[in-house]
């Protein structure tokens, strides 16, 4: 039907260019995304038709409609299209007259819309009630990243809903709210939402009235944030106590990348606190101080931190626009501090009527000579990644594992020589963190994929090979001209031995292979090229570690199968006090204290548990175990009894597998490393000495030493670059091939390699898994950890009030999954709304199919569930142990039973409830009786067969109830037999050397009892061996 005209001859002008637009919407092709219609005074009339098209319109992604008068009418038509559209990711409304009848009309479409990633509604004069309806929205939206709200009267009261919105959001990255009137009350509200948050990167804060109070509240806040990269509160007044606080929040934070605070009042002190924290920080790239009232004091205190700042990792360049009265004196002390730093790209100054112009020359010469390098440097990698060179990546992953609050993460960080925290919250499942041996300081980027490091690798090694060679070639030829000439000799030939190994000629190269340019030149802008530069003529012996950091509750050793690989090196922490016997600290502690404490066996128990997982998953690595408490076991007596009862009770029975670094000083010899984590002072130099056993324990591995393509770090650059978490298999050989130009025979190689250093996880050995590469690590074990989790443990209480409260990041539990989560808790079980719940946002299909496939979980086998049996799974692992009543119950339900059992050379804690995941997985018809199934004690029903299954130490017993006629025994044992096999084979590299005996007489004596191996075919001979045989 044919649009309405509106009375008015120039809005009809305007109407009718709309119209024609809106029928160009309706027939736009599929490769037509994008459409700028701003400054066109469309109005509310046009905007409405140009809505209507969009409802029919499948393509367009970006729609810009800045400028075009667009009221509360306009906006509502824009809402129910977006209701309707599936297709826009990008709408521009800013400069327009929405107010906040439009944005309420605007947030309901919202919470109905699947698709907008960014919208603009600044200048729009929505105020506190239009940001409450917008705050409501976006704490639903599930794909809402980018959100301007400048210029629209927002006060204290809407900056407090904002705030509260985007602490539940788990998506929102970029914020805006400058111009507004929000003040310091409201910064304190966005500074609590900020430490809470853990999505958000950039937020704009400019023209606020926020003083030296609010600055302090979100310099608090950015202590403590772990996302957030850019922070601008330009055009405040925080003066120089808020640029004091900020400052000292600079010294703590990992993460910030940019901080803009011009025109903010900060004078000579402020500048001086910040001068002093850039000493300490080691992520800021980029910092704004123009328009302030810093004078030559402050700018010699800038200089002294470019200095150094110059050899900083983190550090890449800082943009420092200063006031116009610095003068020579603070122009000099610039210079000066410019000629030792190499990162300094851009020092904008302005206009000096005081200071010299020989000083800018000196000052602009200088920034030339690193953008010259930087150019240099990104041709060469560039023509070294074309002609596929290779270098020595020098990375290893450490393994930090060892029993709950033993201070595996508070031995992190005394290794990276970050303050003890007192009230550390217990590891949840793995953590996470790259860092460099030369210094042993965090990274920012877990995933780093070092390639800036790699390319200035190539260019300054070679560089330096080549002068070498140039010298050698100068000096033979000087030696020449001395000695007494013979007759010539013919040339050797071109492609002689001698010319080819001393200048390796390159790889022939297709003129087809392009890399991105722009990759490129962000990667080699990158402090590291420095430190690489200065080492090239060094024997190479550097290395970067990937740290796991593993939970040390019990219930997630069933995650460690998965992560526990070769390429690197292990540390498994201890409590001294529990090896020397706990009650000898019986004076030092009080009551509670010592009831924490593990029993001496028990202790002895736990750290033979982890040298045999390691011996199992890693055979062959170097162990550095390490003893904590130090304060309270300071005695040498003590340490050496420590040792001999390791000696005893672990170290003989070994065979020097794994490996364990000794810690040799003086005359004194000990297999462990003692610590006190409060303190970092290392007197002892046991702290040192740790530190430079685990770089040389792999310094010289082949894994590290090995060169690897330039080309596998840049693929692996490109990956991280992806926004989803995860890949299927073809997708990334598609990238690596067609982007990267990597070898499709080499795809998997590369995945493979990159899976033992711990940077991605590709479980290649497994038919299922094998199609998917999960490149965030982190974001599968966060995942993994929400649904496998100790209900006992203080933290996962929290966790349980955390999710019915719905504080934090999440909404609050609904009130019909509470019976759900009191079923996770005392079942063990897990209904598909509970983990759509569990897992909001994320892939439920992808990750159930991951943990059932890896035997973490299985379809429920409770027969109280079987009207939802295929949406609800067992997460074996929750179980609880079985009393010893419930064990003589057992054996009372199935009666006069046939016995069978399986011993083990080892039994991983854990094996027992991946058997019964595989059993449920595998038997049709298979069931258990609710509340008889338990961690370490089964009933189970084989289609009519009763069966108990139970764990002792390394052997799991099965005792079976009268079998049906249909299905004997030898069948059911047979299966069982190459069910175990296939866990050993798939899980556990084949090592635990599962043996099945059967019982003549129901006993396990050895008299009665024979292999089963001739079990395993029907057709077999009969020849049984007894254990005795």
């Amino acid at each position: 039907m044919a649009e309405s005209f509106p009375r008015s001859w120039e809005q009809s002008r305007f109407n009718y260019l709309a119209y024609s637009i809106a029928d160009a919407i309706r027939a736009m092709s599929d490769g037509e995304t994008w459409l700028s219609l701003q400054r066109n005074k469309f109005g509310d009339d046009g905007v409405t038709a140009l809505a209507n098209a969009l409802k029919e319109n499948t393509s367009l992604q970006k729609l810009a409609l800045s400028r075009n008068l667009i009221g509360d009418h306009g906006a509502t038509a824009l809402a129910n299209a977006l209701k309707e559209n599936t297709s826009l990711q990008d709408l521009a409304l800013q400069w327009n007259e929405v107010g906040d009848d439009g944005a309420t009309a605007l947030a309901n479409a919202l919470k109905e819309n699947t698709s907008l990633q960014k919208l603009n509604l600044s200048k729009n004069g929505i105020g506190d009630s239009g940001a409450e309806a917008v705050a409501c929205a976006l704490a639903e939206h599930k794909s809402l990243q980018n959100l301007n709200l400048q210029k629209n009267g927002i006060s204290t009261d809407g900056a407090k809903e904002i705030a509260e919105a985007f602490v539940k959001s788990q998506v929102l990255e970029m914020l805006k709210l400058g111009w507004n009137a929000i003040g310091d009350d409201g910064a304190v509200h966005v500074a609590k939402a900020l430490e809470e948050n853990k999505s958000l990167l950039f937020l704009e804060f400019r023209g606020n009235d926020i003083t030296g109070d609010g600055a302090k509240q979100l310099a608090n806040a950015l202590a403590e944030s772990e996302s957030l990269k850019a922070l601008d509160i330009s055009n405040n007044n925080i003066g120089d106590d808020g640029a004091s606080a900020l400052a000292g929040a600079l010294a703590q934070i990992k993460s910030l990348v940019t901080l803009h605070l011009q025109d903010n009042a900060i004078g000579d002190d402020g500048a001086n606190e910040i001068a002093k924290a850039l000493a300490a920080n080691n992520s800021l790239q980029s910092l704004k101080l123009s328009e302030n009232l810093i004078g030559p004091h402050g700018a010699e205190a800038m200089a002294g931190a470019l200095v150094k700042n110059s050899t900083l990792e983190e550090l890449e360049y800082v943009i420092a626009r200063m006031q116009e009265w610095i003068g020579n004196e603070g122009a000099e002390a610039l210079a000066v501090a410019l000629e030792s730093n190499n990162i300094l790209q851009e020092l904008a100054l302005g206009h000096y009527p005081y200071a010299s112009p020989d000083i800018f020359d000196r000052i602009g010469s200088r920034l030339k000579l690193v953008k010259d390098e930087l150019n240099e440097l990104s041709e060469t990698a560039a023509q070294a990644l074309k002609t596929d060179q290779k270098v020595r990546w020098g990375r290893a992953k450490l393994m930090v594992v060892g029993k709950a609050a033993a201070g595996k993460t508070s031995t992190i960080r005394t290794l990276l020589d970050q303050p003890f925290v007192p009230e550390h919250v217990s590891t949840i499942g793995i953590d996470l963190m790259l860092m460099h041996t030369r210094d042993w300081k965090e990274r920012k980027n877990i995933g780093d994929a070092d390639l800036g490091e790699q390319l200035a690798k190539h260019k300054y090694r070679n560089k330096r090979k080549h002068e070498e060679l140039d010298q050698s070639e100068a000096q033979s030829s000087k030696d020449a001209a001395r000695s007494v000439p013979k007759a010539p000799r013919a040339a050797p030939p071109a492609d002689s031995a001698n010319s080819a190994s001393a200048v390796p000629s390159p790889p022939p190269q297709s003129p087809s292979v392009q890399f991105d340019k722009e990759v490129i030149a962000k990667a080699v802008n990158t402090p590291l090229r420095i430190r690489v530069k200065e080492q090239a003529g060094k024997e190479e012996k550097e290395i970067s570690f990937t740290i796991w950091d593993y939970g040390g509750q019990e219930v997630f050793y069933a995650l460690h199968h998965l992560f526990l690989t070769q390429y690197g090196v292990y540390v498994v922490v201890f409590d001294m006090r529990e090896v020397l016997g706990k009650e000898r600290f019986k004076e030092k502690l009080d009551e509670e204290g010592l009831a924490k404490l593990a029993s001496q066996d028990d202790a002895i128990q736990t750290l033979r548990f982890w040298l045999d997982s390691i011996r199992l998953h890693a055979p062959g690595v170097e162990v550095a175990l390490i003893g904590t408490f130090l304060d309270q076991v300071p005695e040498l007596d003590q340490h050496h009894e420590i040792q001999e009862t390791l000696e005893e009770r672990i170290f003989d029975e070994m065979d020097g597998d794994p490996k364990i670094h000794r810690n040799i000083w003086k005359e004194e010899f000990l297999q462990f490393f003692p610590i006190n984590n409060q303190d970092r002072e290392d007197v002892d130099g046991h702290v040192a000495r740790l530190k430079d056993q685990l770089t040389r324990s792999v310094a010289d591995k082949a894994f590290v030493k090995e060169k690897v393509p330039l080309r596998w770090s840049y693929c692996l650059d490109q990956l991280l670059q992806q926004s989803d978490p995860y890949m299927q298999f073809d997708d990334v050989e598609a990238l690596a091939v067609t982007k990267c130009f990597v070898a499709k025979k080499d795809v998997r190689k590369m995945l493979e390699y990159l899976h033992e250093l711990g940077v991605l996880l590709y479980f290649s050995k497994n038919e299922a898994l094998c199609k998917v590469v999960v490149i965030q690590p982190q974001w599968l074990l966060k995942n993994l950890s929400r649904v496998i989790c100790d209900p006992s443990a203080k933290h996962m209480r929290r966790h349980m009030n955390k999710l019915r409260s719905g504080a934090g990041e999440r909404t609050a539990l609904p009130p019909h999954l509470d019976a759900a989560l009191r079923r996770w808790k005392s079942h063990a079980v897990a209904s598909r709304a509970f983990l759509e719940f569990l897992w909001e946002g994320n892939p439920v299909d992808f990750l159930v199919s991951l943990m059932e496939t890896t035997l973490l979980a299985c379809p429920s086998p409770w027969v109280s569930d079987d009207a939802g049996k295929k949406d609800t799974i067992l997460v074996p692992s929750l179980l609880r142990a079985a009393s010893e009543h419930d064990k003589e119950d057992g054996r009372r339900w199935v009666g006069d039973s046939a016995l069978a059992y399986v011993d083990f050379e080892f039994l991983p804690k854990g094996f027992f409830q991946r058997l019964v995941a595989l059993l449920f997985q595998e038997f049709q018809g298979v069931a258990t009786v609710s509340e008889k199934l338990f961690a370490d004690v089964a009933r189970a029903d084989f289609g009519g067969m009763k069966c108990l299954m139970e764990v002792s130490q390394r052997r799991t017993i099965f005792r079976f109830g009268s079998a049906r006629r249909d299905r004997p025994l030898a069948s059911l044992l047979a299966l069982l037999s190459k069910e175990l096999k296939e866990i050993d084979e798939t899980f556990m590299r084949g090592k635990l050397g599962p043996k099945l005996f059967v019982s003549s007489d129901g006993t396990e004596s050895d008299e009665s009892c024979a292999l089963a191996e001739s079990l395993a075919d029907p057709l077999a001979g009969n020849t049984i061996r007894t254990r005795s045989s």
